[in-house]
């Protein structure tokens, strides 16, 4: 095989300076792949993920990023046969013929050769798993699409589900922000108490909670007066949230309550109707347009049907609604439930993942620090990275509770994106202090970062959520660097 025989005489500046187009400016990318990309208003990195990219006539994949931000040991230590499996460069698995897949090559929504080309990548990462026994090399089901602005909705749902039927659960979608590619969509909300449908369409977006259809000022809605609408419902909830909590409280009142982040919160999911001639330009910039209300306000990873454009003319404005509605809105009865097996689910040891199987990109994002090749050749990597980091304990360092730093460091780059914006890019943002483990968790922490308040909140929270690999116990010392690379 050609990638086989390459391997010899390395391949990967030619691999890496093919990839380097995606990592550049959009301009480039639309001029270079002969595609529109949908202009966001919003937008998060993207990770290392498989790539789907859906043209006006094919749709191809592409896994280039993912191999090549392997760590170099790893990557030039892949068998060829395998190493033929994983890397995919921009290969076109359907054709598209005015906006739709043929039949003959879907079997109902499944596009056939879509699903079969990500199946047997998604078995070629399980066995790259199994063959460098590398947990952090695990199969996570993480994929990044990228459509032509002139993309059906319709066309997008047949591709996530595709997707999902090939074991890529998570698909983030990706337009134009800031001059580079975006994400729009976060698809990390999959615990939150309170689910929404958003459907785009070309005169705005529609909102519907529990069958309820919600309005702001206008009927269907612009892009920036989503997240009002989002934020208004969340008021209106949260003393019904309140009643959540206290009647769990009641009910088990020995049992740990569940981190309220985990529930208290909105999650979006994007929908279309079958009628709608709504393409991703009508739903990606409604998408996108949450990602600063993030961690209130989340997004899904299902693209649902939703009631279509007749339903607009039955929204009300949320203040117009009655008590009774409000509690169906908000998600009462079914919430009360959820929180309620979540915290027993945790007394019993079982951990959230047992009481509902979340997707959360952000803390499983780019497990890796680019590949050297990416840096030399100067791809734009706009990005927190980290460059330094240490746990110590009383005999000295750490091996054990480096690594789980090391896998769980994402987060804390997140934290940095989301909250720390006003910091200069050309800081070094360092969080540092003692840390208290008992059972493999951080039970007590001292890590502090007083430039910003923001930031060191939303890194206590997600120290509290880390599971070290051994049952580690006893006091260190954490410091973790991050600098900013562009």
């Amino acid at each position: 095989m050609l990638v086989a025989l390459l391997v010899g005489c390395s391949p990967w500046p030619g691999v890496a300076a093919g990839e380097a187009v995606w990592w550049g400016p959009t301009d480039r990318i639309e001029a270079e792949q002969h595609i529109d990309l949908v202009d966001l208003p919003a937008g998060e990195p993207i990770g290392y993920w498989p790539r789907v990219e859906v043209y006006a006539d094919r749709i191809a994949i592409d896994s280039r990023a993912t191999v090549l931000s392997l760590p170099p040991e790893v990557r030039d230590g892949i068998p060829p046969e395998l190493l033929d499996r994983l890397l995919i460069e921009s290969r076109t698995v359907a054709s598209v013929t005015a906006g739709r897949v043929p039949k003959d090559a879907k079997r109902g929504q499944l596009i056939t050769g879509l699903y079969d080309a990500l199946l047997a990548l998604a078995e070629a990462h399980k066995d790259l798993a199994l063959a460098t026994r590398d947990e952090s090399l695990e199969f996570r089901g993480l994929l990044t699409v990228v459509p032509d602005a002139a993309t059906s909705a319709e066309l997008l749902r047949e591709v996530i589900f595709t997707a999902g039927q090939a074991q890529f659960g998570s698909a983030a979608l990706a337009g134009a922000s800031g001059g580079r590619l975006r994400m729009a969509t976060a698809f990390d909300g999959a615990s939150c108490a309170i689910p929404v449908l958003l459907e785009g369409s070309p005169g705005g977006a529609g909102i519907d909670a529990s069958g309820v259809g919600l309005r702001g000022a206008s009927c269907t809605a612009p892009p920036d007066e989503v997240p009002r609408v989002l934020q208004e419902l969340a008021a209106a909830c949260d003393s019904r949230l309140d009643r959540i909590a206290a009647t769990v409280a009641e009910r088990h009142p020995g049992l740990e309550p569940v981190d309220p982040a985990e529930w208290r919160c909105i999650v979006v999911h994007p929908s279309v109707s079958e009628e709608s001639d709504a393409t991703v330009a009508d739903l990606l910039p409604a998408l996108a347009s949450v990602l600063p209300s993030h961690p209130a306000i989340r997004h899904g990873y299902v693209l649902s049907r939703s009631y279509g454009p007749d339903a607009c003319e039955a929204r009300r404005p949320i203040a117009e609604l009655t008590d009774d509605e409000l509690d169906r809105v908000c998600n009462v009865e079914y919430g009360l439930a959820s929180v309620e097996a979540a915290t027993e689910a945790v007394a019993a040891g079982h951990g959230l993942f047992r009481w509902r199987q979340r997707l959360r990109i952000r803390e499983r994002a780019q497990p890796f620090e680019p590949s050297a090749v990416l840096e030399a050749l100067d791809v734009p990597r706009e990005a927190w990275r980290l460059v330094e980091h240490s746990i110590t304990g009383p005999d000295g360092p750490d091996p054990d509770a480096e690594n789980t730093l090391r896998r769980y460091a994402g987060q804390l780059k997140y934290c940095i994106e989301r909250d720390g914006t006003d910091l200069p890019k050309g800081a070094r943002v360092t969080f540092r202090g003692p840390i208290e483990l008992a059972g493999g968790r951080i039970v007590s922490h001292g890590v502090r970062f007083p430039d910003d308040p923001d930031v060191e909140a939303c890194v206590s929270g997600r120290l509290a959520r880390w599971k070290f690999v051994q049952e580690l116990s006893g006091s260190r010392e954490m410091v973790a660097t991050f600098a900013w690379s562009d």
